[in-house]
């Protein structure tokens, strides 16, 4: 195990990072972007703070123990990710850069790619190239998937047993949906397995490459002089997304690949029972398996959805799983506000003060 710090014979593929502007031109965006977004939701923000109100704070207490769990749970996920990845950071350490990470999701929607960004930067001064923090992502995801898998298979035995597929049969619709990702990603991890080049992502990305080529104003722009050099970069990442994604591999680090699985189950059972103390604070009893039903379907559109970061599109879901079954439409909305402003919004300027701390820090 590495104490934290990779020597560059371990790194003999690449020596590169994804690099971004100067950190203080990133913090001033973000920061506008984030006063944009509370700027454009201030109607929302006053349907909160009266919902804040009417709230039982006990149950607003253990909504935020919840909250702070699944973060710490997300951190241990990293923990373990990471010593696959023969490279060991304390938790202490991953706990601030969740709420970070959420920061960047949150502030600069593109589907998730914002937050792996700056962890793949943190991991670079770990001594981790550009190919091995994109592998710790990927695996990240595995872990994710294969834990939402599982659930979301004990939440179809959960309807199944309690009838609901009889009384709400558009139910099947997120079934026969599942079941295509699951066959799409089961073929993508299959086809990884091969040790054959992928012919055809090289011709995409050398046409890329000659576009940036023949268009030297692009070339010019910071952020893209990374990757003109498409050689340079997309053998080791190939390579690294076969090695992730093998299951020798991944025999061979078991244990930890387990716990990070199991940790990104927790992650979800956390967000679930964040939901049902929701219902509570709001003095409606929503029931445990309900709770976790509405928020496990939520999270699979979530986890499907085009739109970036689900705006609009996982709360309209929330408040149509919950409505379905049999929570008043205004109970519903209402529950559904306060989730994410314990899941969005309160976690912002967390996260805000936790990279403003980060910023001040020299390189």
């Amino acid at each position: 195990m590495s104490n934290g710090k990779k020597t560059d014979s371990e790194n003999p593929s690449i020596d590169a990072r994804i690099k971004l502007p100067k950190k203080k031109l990133i913090f001033y965006l973000i920061t506008f972007v984030a006063v944009f977004l509370i700027f454009t939701h201030q109607t929302e923000f006053t349907t909160v703070k009266n919902l804040f109100k009417e709230s039982n704070s006990e149950w607003l207490f253990w909504v935020v123990v919840s909250q702070l769990a699944a973060y710490f749970l997300l951190a241990l996920n990293y923990r373990e990710v990471l010593r696959i990845k023969k490279t060991e950071v304390p938790t202490g350490e991953l706990f601030p850069l969740t709420f970070i990470i959420q920061f960047f999701n949150q502030t600069l929607p593109s589907g998730g790619i914002a937050g792996q960004v700056f962890f793949i930067n943190y991991l670079y001064k770990k001594g981790f190239t550009l190919a091995e923090g994109i592998g710790r992502a990927i695996l990240e995801m595995l872990t994710l998937y294969l834990a939402f898998g599982v659930f979301f298979l004990a939440t179809i035995a959960l309807i199944f047993r309690e009838h609901i597929i009889v009384s709400h049969p558009t139910i099947w619709l997120f079934i026969y949906a599942f079941i295509f990702v699951a066959i799409l990603a089961f073929g993508v991890f299959f086809a990884a397995q091969k040790k054959s080049r992928v012919r055809w992502l090289e011709k995409t990305v050398f046409k890329l490459y000659r576009f940036f080529i023949d268009e030297p104003s692009w070339a010019k722009i910071p952020f893209l002089k990374n990757f003109v050099d498409y050689k340079k970069h997309i053998s080791p990442v190939m390579n690294e997304l076969r090695a992730t994604m093998n299951i020798e591999e991944l025999r061979r680090h078991a244990a930890p690949f387990w716990w990070a699985t199991a940790w990104q189950a927790l992650i979800l059972v956390a967000n679930a029972l964040t939901l049902h103390f929701l219902a509570l604070a709001l003095g409606y009893r929503l029931p445990l398996v309900v709770s976790f039903i509405a928020y496990m379907l939520t999270r699979f559109v979530i986890l499907t959805s085009v739109v970036p970061g689900a705006l609009g599109i996982s709360e309209g879901a929330m408040t149509f799983a919950l409505a379905t079954f049999g929570v008043p439409l205004g109970a519903a909305f209402s529950i559904t506000i306060l989730f994410r402003a314990f899941t969005f919004w309160l976690p912002m300027p967390i996260g805000w003060l936790l990279y403003s701390g980060m910023n001040k820090q020299p390189d």
